[in-house]
């Protein structure tokens, strides 16, 4: 499977992401042959902001300015919002959708709380003046469950098994929890000084949420795959 570096279209410049969000318009384009397909178009449309997400926040804290791609994690967040609220517009006026509405919305609403716990733990490493380097592994971690969920919802929007590629999820997940907290402890052992463990500690706080609202989708893509075969 192609990773995200190589999946994702190239924005013109680390930061400005307008271009990439702008591919992501599924539900009201009009590119969908059938509303099923919009539907399922539209989860793999989000996966990607997810993906988008994290690749911007990787580039930003490699680059050491966190700061200057805050404007371009806001988008991203404002983007995840506004496709969950066409999903939610679109499946009020559906009647017959590919997976139970109650799956769909999940869905939708679960990768937009993936990309605003990204957007808070940019944010968090820009307010704190943490170091960014000492949390770019765990960031690289974030973009391979990232990918790993992009590879999941394919399968499910493709009706093939899930199986392997959950599983893969909850793998990648796991070690993304692990290494948080490894990062977390070896930054308190350096740290003598209160105010810079509790900057730390906030970030590892957000890359915790982050790890759970991996969870929280993944296992809504095996309910729905479980309800619907």
């Amino acid at each position: 499977m192609a990773t995200l570096q190589t999946a994702l279209p190239t924005a013109p410049s680390p930061f400005d992401i307008a271009p990439s969000l702008a591919t992501l318009d599924i539900l009201d384009s009009g590119r969908a042959s059938s509303r099923s397909q919009g539907f399922f178009g539209q989860l793999r449309a989000e996966v990607e902001l997810v993906g988008i997400a994290s690749r911007l926040l990787r580039d930003a804290m490699v680059a050491g300015d966190v700061g200057a791609a805050s404007i371009a994690l806001d988008e991203c967040s404002a983007k995840a919002g506004g496709m969950d609220s066409s999903m939610l517009r679109v499946l009020c006026g559906t009647r017959i959708t590919p997976l139970d509405c109650e799956d769909l919305k999940g869905l939708s609403r679960g990768m937009r709380k993936i990309v605003h716990a990204l957007a808070s733990a940019g944010h968090a490493l820009d307010v704190t003046a943490v170091p960014p380097n000492r949390w770019v592994p765990v960031q690289e971690q974030v973009l391979r469950v990232a990918e790993e969920l992009s590879g999941a919802v394919a399968a499910l929007t493709e009706q093939r098994d899930i199986s392997a590629a959950s599983k893969s999820v909850w793998i990648e997940r796991r070690s993304l929890q692990q290494r948080a907290r490894e990062t977390q402890l070896a930054v308190a052992r350096g740290i003598t000084d209160v105010a810079a463990y509790l900057a730390n500690d906030a970030v590892s706080r957000r890359y915790g949420l982050v790890a759970l609202r991996f969870r929280d989708v993944n296992r809504r893509l095996r309910k729905a795959k479980l309800k619907n075969g």
